[in-house]
């Protein structure tokens, strides 16, 4: 395909095409990893609202 596109000229420079194919890898196995690491992230065990001082009727036993 890329030697198809190089004798139609369509292709002028291998070396620049090479180029923009890594910077796009490595653009996606960036964005692959800020997902995982997203994904793998321990969330907070207290939430910053929470306030146990307030009771809920639900579990207060009223």
């Amino acid at each position: 395909m890329i030697e198809d596109g190089m004798k139609n000229e369509r292709i002028k420079s291998l070396e620049s095409l090479q180029s923009t194919s890594k910077a796009l890898q490595l653009v996606l196995f960036d964005v692959e990893r800020k997902k995982r690491k997203n994904l793998l992230r321990i969330p907070d065990p207290l939430l910053r609202s929470f306030d146990p001082s307030k009771t809920c009727a639900y579990h207060s036993g009223v």
